[in-house]
């Protein structure tokens, strides 16, 4: 792992073992964008693997790493009692580039 990649976490769980309890949470990969007031970090999902619908998790501040956000995460589904999901980068190359001045 490099200096620029963070694994995701589920407190309590060790996902390098590929646990039980690890393979139960669905991962819910999430592309980095900024808000719009340009303060914020969100990662968004576009396809909730719980609900099928599109769901935003706050990312810190601009100028903080986003990624130390990748981990589990309650489900914002409605209707539906979840566990939540592994939030996930889908994007790592792009939140990289977006991280060090790249385009955003």
């Amino acid at each position: 792992m490099t200096a620029m990649e963070v694994r995701p976490s589920i407190p309590g769980i060790d996902l390098a073992k590929g646990s039980t309890e690890a393979a139960s949470v669905p991962f819910a990969p999430a592309i980095l964008e900024i808000g719009k007031d340009r303060h914020f970090w969100h990662w968004r999902i576009n396809t909730c693997p719980i609900c099928g619908r599109s769901h935003s998790h706050g990312g810190g501040p601009v100028g903080a790493d986003p990624r130390i956000f990748l981990s589990h995460r309650a489900a914002h589904c409605r209707d539906i009692n979840a566990n939540g999901y592994l939030l996930i980068d889908a994007e790592p190359s792009r939140t990289v580039s977006m991280l060090t001045g790249g385009a955003m």
